[in-house]
């Protein structure tokens, strides 16, 4: 079962509108900014493969298959990641964005990667 309120009181959580705030502000700079779309790209396909990867590892009993799964998922979550800040940077030097300071630095591995999870919830929504 899961309890949103008990997330959001999980150290280093994330809530909905903070995620929010973040995603918009990045899809703010689409469309004329070649670099930036194909950034986008990449970091969307590494959120699609972490968070399907995540949500399988869950349902594993534990046992060997999940100690497997478990280290792809810990690889395509620094996939992920990688893309995250390549995106970051890119949008700080460009427009002078500050949303990776709020959405935290790679030590917050379990934040970005909640992040992850917004991004393609988002994103599927938008597509309505």
């Amino acid at each position: 079962m899961f309890e949103m309120k008990r997330y959001l009181d999980t150290p280093g959580s994330i809530s909905v509108s903070t995620a929010e705030k973040i995603y918009n502000e990045i899809q703010s700079h689409g469309n004329d900014d070649p670099d930036f779309n194909e950034l986008w790209e990449d970091l969307t396909e590494a959120a699609i493969v972490y968070v399907g990867a995540r949500n399988h590892w869950n349902n594993l009993p534990i046992g060997e298959e999940r100690v497997a799964m478990g280290k792809k998922r810990s690889s395509y979550h620094d996939s992920f990641m990688a893309t995250l800040q390549a995106l970051g940077r890119h949008c700080r030097k460009t427009y002078g964005d500050t949303w990776m300071d709020e959405l935290g630095d790679s030590t917050d591995r379990k934040r970005l990667g909640d992040f992850a999870a917004y991004l393609l919830w988002f994103g599927a929504l938008k597509g309505r």
